[in-house]
């Protein structure tokens, strides 16, 4: 894993990872928040490439916030055809912190709440009621 220095992500321009983290994972405005919300700092990623995949997506990164926003998705398409792996890693580290959030783990689970409940055979919920009522009632050692 890359070991990134204050020093180092001092050289990073202003939103040029921000950019890049948005590029990838735009959010919709509505529920999903933009990466760089997700994350505060897409710095982080960096933390979990390797030096040389780290260097890669820091020139990236540079070379897409050089550019219109309007062409960005498919610079970054053309990168992930002319080198995938490095790319692939990168968007997979991302994913990772983005996926485990805290602002999208809140999403997930109000999805997950929202969502419609099976009935179960195998689950009958006044025999719960009865057992937790039984044992309330019991001294636990």
């Amino acid at each position: 894993m890359a070991m990134i220095d204050t020093a180092s992500r001092a050289t990073l321009g202003a939103g040029e990872l921000d950019g890049w983290a948005d590029t990838i994972l735009p959010g919709d405005g509505i529920r999903w928040p933009a990466a760089r919300i997700a994350l505060g700092d897409p710095a982080r990623v960096l933390a979990l490439l390797s030096s040389d995949d780290a260097a890669w997506l820091l020139e990236f990164a540079r070379r897409l916030a050089a550019s219109r926003h309007e062409t960005r998705g498919a610079i970054a398409a053309q990168a992930e055809r002319d080198q995938p792996e490095p790319f692939a890693r990168s968007v997979q580290a991302l994913y990772r912190l983005y996926y485990t959030s805290d602002a999208v783990q809140r999403v997930v689970a109000a999805l997950a709440d929202a969502g419609p409940r099976e009935a179960s055979q195998n689950f009958d919920p006044t025999l719960l009621t009865r057992v937790v009522a039984r044992k309330a009632g019991q001294r636990r050692l």
